[in-house]
């Protein structure tokens, strides 16, 4: 993968200003700087560019008072999601997550029986 992920960049930080920083230190880009608001994507020209790019800069340079994060860029379909970003309690934490809810001193539901609650480690 030769697309680079730059975080932690400055408002300040234009397009040019990280071509510079990669122009001083000899490593070649590919495209254009893509700058958005904090990180910014380049393109480089091999893998062994981009890992040069990686050991080079990231935690090193520092650009408008901001130290640069260097990373591969991770397309969105193969980032990890949160299993429990829909808000599911994992399998068998039901009970305990009611419990939770409720408070310590509340009684609990009349439905509810205790071989539902999960153990507390």
């Amino acid at each position: 993968m030769n697309k680079l992920y730059i975080g932690n960049v400055s408002e300040q930080a234009s397009a040019l200003d990280l071509e510079s920083v990669f122009e001083q230190w000899k490593i070649p880009f590919s495209a254009p700087f893509l700058v958005k608001s904090g990180y910014a994507f380049v393109d480089c020209p091999d893998e062994k560019v981009a890992m040069r790019a990686i050991d080079t800069l990231s935690g090193k340079v520092e650009l408008h008072g901001k130290v640069l994060e260097v990373e591969h860029s991770v397309p969105k379909r193969q980032r990890p999601t949160c299993i429990y970003g829909n808000k599911t309690p994992p399998p068998g934490a039901e009970g305990l997550s009611v419990t939770l809810k409720r408070g310590i001193n509340t009684p609990p539901p009349s439905n509810h029986t205790p071989s539902t609650l999960a153990p507390i480690a």
